[in-house]
Parts: structure tokens; C-alpha cells; sequence
């Protein structure tokens, strides 16, 4: 699953699936029966659809690549190995509340021409028993693997001891799969879910080394081959997809007749996710294929600042159609373990807490470089600390006005059933709610090919959003490699004539200024705009940058007013414009989980103020604040 195209998966070989789409579940069970209990060479079915597929492999250094896929009434497929049954009953187990999926990234240390992620070092020690996690393995219901793994990083041994080891502790294998077949000549460009013929090559893979895929999970066709709408991109219609993936699913059966389908999609800003795209691809499967799928699971992208609410809403979808519903949980591109850890309980905590998602399925892998290790679960820069963390205990932190204390601001940190939890560092922050000034600084790599750069003030206008806007900003700076400022005039000392500020109907634009500081001071009404640029100065390709405004905004103006540095004809990298943030002493919480904000750490005014605890291996993290006026 991939929501920002950080990750690059392998280029697969192109076939083309039969094309025959009545009644393909019935018919292939059916088909499937007769083989088993009469030894049937083949035979025509009343649909008069192939009875199975014939899957030609070649196998070349412990990995199965497919050849060739034929259907035909004459022709059956018969599994070198029996594939068994199911496990336990994967239709019950995918109705459980709080089912745990895992899957850990095999190492590859990045090696692979097509720039795979460096997986976890301590992949085999999962599948020892001499390795003791049983406190994490015993709450997995699920261990998932993708068909990319099984083709790109895991011998057959591997394989074949993971299937071994999962087998004796009754943990049912997943196989995450790209199911459609990328056509020849087809107009538009390859993209991620065109891996069909490939995976279906890995499934019969793990069968012949005496493995059972009990469900398969399809990893993003509608928004990867319908949803993304680039001038190349296929734009196939829903009917299509379902078709496909229909007969996708047939020919994975005839090898696993007990395999139950469901789906995995992202929650992507651009273009944007909806509850009614989900809505659209739940409804057109059943409609299509006669079975509602098994689960449906999110991959949400994290920077989108609305992730949470959309993902309430495809749970509303998912739960109206009594589907379970799950959330791939992740660090996102975190750059160590234990950072990337934190982050993933951080989005499971606002989640599940903050908004009161339920999600049915809980799901906890990587497809990026972090984190590199699985083992041990007490190790918060695991992959399995993460399931035991999930399993701690959910935090309460309030924080209040009380003015008992010098600043008026107290916090508590409770479990959820009210006992205190002590000895706790908590991280406080304040943002200033009456535009009171802050800095805000945003560093970077400059992009190749700039070669001059301007700062751009924009108020209801580009990437602005039209509305009131009320905005003081006294100083604005941008230098490399720790060197001196290039903006010239950037705390408008100098006057606004070098910012050439301009607008129709234009807004207020006024110079000010007290104690030796001065300002440009923006206001407008939604329907005047404003427009600033400094002087061009010239910039470095690959040179490390810092940005840095000093800024004070109200509240209600933080989607008008835009500020940014951009790299003449090449990009823009817009600032945060919401109030800054500072970050202030942290406390540590006493016997009765209480603690107080020092006096004396703020200027007099009316703030936000913000306390977070990051949690532990016993306890989930939690956030509160409240609106409190200093001094």
C-alpha cells in the first residue's frame, strides 16, 4: 500500500486473465469438488466455464516465476501438495473484535535493483522456536504476507519454516496481493495493483512448500487503477476492476477453495478519498461478485490533515454493509525505529481515542526502511513492541484552568478507569490565541535546477483561501548552510517598497513596529487580496536551507494568509501558518498523577495550552489542553 509513492515496487511480467465472468465462484467450487472427489480429468460445467486453470511455472534459484495461465474444460489442475483446510474458521476469526495482523518486511538490505526498503535484520528469529516472543505472538490472529515478499526477498526455506512455524501456533497466513494483469498496449501507464499473474505464481509458491493462503487481501485497485486521475493514468471503470479481480479470485481458489477475499484502500488527499468511494467499490463487489468481502482495511496517509474524520466515515460504510473494518497502522516515514514506533501509537492513539474509531482489524506493518528490527517486544524500536503497546493501558490527560497555581494551569494523568499513573514525563506547549508573534522554521534541501528563489506573502488569493485574514509578520529570513540572511528587507526595516505589495480589491497593508521591531501588518475582508514578493536572490542547488518567519495571526486567518519560498520556475515550499508553537519546560506527574505548569514561562496573554505524554510499553499516549489567559 503506498499513499505518497514512497516505495517502488518491481516491474512484473504481462498476461492477460480469462475473460469469462458469469457465475465464477459457484462454478469453480463446483469444478473444484468434482476433481477432488471423483479424480476427474475435467469436464464441462453448466456455465460452460473452464473448470480450473492451469498455472505453468518455472522455479529458478528458490523463487516460482510465472509463464503462462490457460482455462479450458479439458485441462485441471491437481496441487502437488494438499493445501489442507482453512486453520481455524477464517470467516469467524475476520468477525473478531481487536484481530491483530503482523507482518514483519524480510531482510533485503535494499539491495535489489529496483530499490526495495532494508527490512528487519531479525526477520529469521521470528520463525525460531528457541526465540521467545510469545507475550506479542500469542495476540496475533493473522500473520500477512505480500506476494512481493514471497517473490523478492524469502528462499524457500524461509518460506517453508515461516509456513512450519505458523502452522504449529495456529496462526492463519494472509497472502496482500496486487490481483489485476496489466494489458499489453493498454494506453496507460503501469501503476501499483498490476501484479496478477505474478502473485498468483507466489500463491501456488507457498502451496507447494505446504502452505495455505486462508484469505487473500487486495491491495488498492480502485484508487490505484479507477481513483488516480493523471492524463495517463487507466481510469478504469469500478465494473471492470470487480470483473477482473473476480476472475483474479477464482483462479487463486482453485488452488485454495476456502480462501475468503477482502480489500485494502487508501485514504489519499489528492485525489481525495470519500466514505462514498468506499461506498461505490464495497456495493459494486457484492453486487458483482454475490459475496461481500471479508474485511475491508484503510491505509491512511497521515499528513492529510483530515485522515481521522474520513476514516470514521468509511468505518460507518464498512459497519452499515457488516463489514469488518480495519486501520494498517504505521510510523510513516520516520527515520529510526523507536521514532517510528512512537508515531505509529501516536496515530492509533488520536484514532481511536481522540475521534472513537473501532476499528474490528488491527494491522501492524512496514513497507519503509524502519523500523530495521522486530525483536524483542520490549524494545520500543520494535515492530512487536507496537502489539503490546496496543494491549496497555488507555490514558486520560486532562488538563485545566486553576487558579490555585501561578500560571492557572494544572494537568492529570489517569488510565481510563481513573488510577492515577505517576511518575509520567509530560511534554507541555502553548500557542498564542490574540496574535501574539512566534517563529516558525521550516528547513530543506534546495530542489535541483533553482538557481534564484523569492519569497511570496499571498493573503485570499493562489493557494490562500478566501476569508477574513488579520496577519503581523516582523521578520522574515532564508539562508544556507548556516549563513547570513539572503532576503533582502526581510524585517521590512527598510520600508514595503522593495516587496512591490499589490491587490484588486486590495487589502490593508501597513507598516508598524514598538520596541525596536517592526512589521508589515495584512488585513483583508474575503474578497480583497494581497500580494507580496521580496527581492529575487540567488540560491544554491543542493545546498541545506533554513526558512523562518516571525509571525503573529489570528485564529480565523490561518487558511487565508500563505506564506512561502519559491524556487523560480521549479517549486514552492509553503510555511505553517497556524500560531506557533512554543514548546515549554516539561513536568513530571506526582503520586496522585497530577503536576503544574511553572510560573513565569509566559508572557502575559491568552494561549492554548497543550499537554502530551507519549506513553510506554504499559500505557497508551494521550494529549489534552485548555484555553487559559497569563498574567
Amino acid at each position: 500500500m503506498n499513499h505518497s509513492s514512497d516505495r517502488t515496487w518491481p516491474l512484473v511480467s504481462r498476461s492477460v486473465l480469462s475473460s469469462l465472468r458469469s457465475h465464477r465462484r459457484l462454478f469453480v467450487a463446483l469444478a473444484w469438488i468434482v476433481l477432488v472427489t471423483a479424480c476427474a480429468s475435467g469436464g464441462d460445467t453448466a456455465s460452460g466455464r473452464a473448470s480450473s486453470s492451469t498455472i505453468s511455472t518455472t522455479t529458478v534459484a528458490g523463487s516460482t516465476t510465472l509463464t503462462s495461465v490457460t482455462t479450458g474444460s479439458d485441462t485441471s489442475t491437481t496441487p502437488t501438495t494438499d493445501p489442507g483446510e482453512a486453520g481455524p474458521d477464517i470467516r469467524s476469526l475476520l468477525r473478531s473484535d481487536r484481530l491483530i495482523l503482523f507482518n514483519a518486511l524480510p531482510l533485503t538490505a535494499g539491495s535489489s535493483e529496483v530499490g526495495l526498503p532494508h527490512g528487519m535484520d531479525d526477520f529469521d528469529q521470528l520463525f525460531s522456536e528457541s526465540t521467545e516472543w510469545s507475550a506479542a505472538r500469542d495476540r496475533i490472529g493473522i500473520y500477512r504476507v505480500h506476494a512481493w515478499q514471497v517473490r523478492e526477498a524469502l528462499t524457500d526455506d524461509q518460506l517453508r519454516t515461516m509456513i512450519e512455524y505458523l502452522d504449529r501456533h495456529d496462526i492463519p497466513l494472509m497472502l496482500e496481493t496486487e490481483p489485476l494483469t496489466y494489458p499489453n498496449n493498454a494506453g496507460c501507464v503501469f501503476t501499483e495493483s498490476f501484479s496478477g499473474v505474478n502473485d498468483l505464481a507466489m500463491a501456488e509458491r507457498i502451496r507447494d512448500l505446504g502452505g495455505t493462503i486462508a484469505a487473500v487481501a487486495i491491495e488498492e485497485p480502485f484508487h490505484f487503477v479507477h481513483k488516480l486521475d493523471g492524463p495517463r493514468n487507466c481510469r478504469w471503470s469500478v465494473e471492470r476492476i470487480v470483473d477482473e479481480v473476480i476472475d483474479y479470485m477464482d483462479q487463486m481458489r482453485a488452488m485454495f477453495p476456502d480462501a475468503v477475499i477482502g480489500s485494502i484502500e487508501p485514504i489519499w488527499s489528492s485525489p481525495e478519498t470519500t466514505p462514498h468511494d468506499m461506498e461505490i467499490w464495497l456495493d459494486t463487489w457484492e453486487e458483482r461478485s454475490g459475496e461481500p468481502f471479508a474485511f475491508l482495511h484503510i491505509d491512511p496517509d497521515w499528513s492529510r490533515p483530515d485522515w481521522p474524520e474520513v476514516a470514521l466515515g468509511i468505518e460507518a460504510v464498512a459497519d452499515a454493509r457488516d463489514v469488518p473494518f480495519g486501520v494498517l497502522y504505521n510510523g510513516g516515514l520516520e527515520t529510526d525505529g523507536e521514532s517510528w514506533m512512537q508515531f505509529t501509537m501516536e496515530n492509533i492513539a488520536r484514532f481511536e481515542e481522540e475521534y472513537g474509531g473501532t476499528p474490528q482489524h488491527v494491522s501492524f506493518q512496514s513497507w519503509v526502511d524502519q523500523p530495521r528490527r522486530a525483536l524483542p517486544p520490549d524494545d520500543p524500536g520494535a515492530l512487536t513492541s507496537g502489539i503490546i503497546r496496543y494491549f496497555g493501558e488507555r490514558t486520560r490527560l486532562e488538563v485545566t484552568s486553576d487558579p490555585r497555581d501561578g500560571t492557572g494551569v494544572a494537568v492529570n494523568l489517569t488510565t481510563t478507569d481513573g488510577t492515577p499513573v505517576p511518575d509520567a514525563p509530560l511534554d507541555l506547549s502553548a500557542v498564542p490565541r490574540d496574535g501574539a508573534l512566534g517563529t516558525t522554521t521550516v528547513t530543506g534541501t534546495v530542489p535541483e535546477g533553482a538557481a534564484e528563489a523569492v519569497i511570496v506573502i499571498r493573503v485570499n488569493t493562489e493557494n490562500a483561501i478566501p476569508g477574513p485574514a488579520d496577519v503581523r509578520i516582523a521578520g522574515i529570513s532564508y539562508s544556507e548552510a548556516r549563513g547570513p540572511n539572503l532576503v533582502v528587507n526581510g524585517d521590512f526595516a527598510g520600508g514595503l517598497g522593495t516587496w512591490g505589495f499589490r491587490g484588486s480589491p486590495m487589502g490593508v497593508v501597513r507598516r508598524g513596529g514598538d520596541a525596536g521591531r517592526t512589521w508589515v501588518e495584512i488585513t483583508a475582508d474575503p474578497e480583497q487580496v494581497v500580494l507580496g514578493d521580496s527581492p529575487v536572490f540567488t540560491v544554491t542547488p543542493g545546498s541545506e536551507f533554513e526558512f523562518e518567519a516571525t509571525f503573529g495571526i489570528d485564529q480565523e486567518s490561518v487558511e487565508s494568509v500563505a506564506v512561502a519560498i519559491e524556487f523560480l520556475d521549479v517549486a514552492r515550499v509553503f510555511m505553517d501558518m497556524r500560531p506557533p508553537r512554543t514548546e515549554l519546560t516539561s513536568v513530571v506527574t506526582g503520586a496522585d498523577g497530577s503536576a503544574d505548569l511553572p510560573a513565569g514561562v509566559l508572557q502575559p496573554g491568552l494561549y492554548t495550552i497543550e499537554a502530551h505524554y507519549s506513553g510506554d510499553l504499559d500505557h497508551w499516549p494521550s494529549t489534552g489542553s485548555v484555553e487559559v489567559t497569563i498574567g
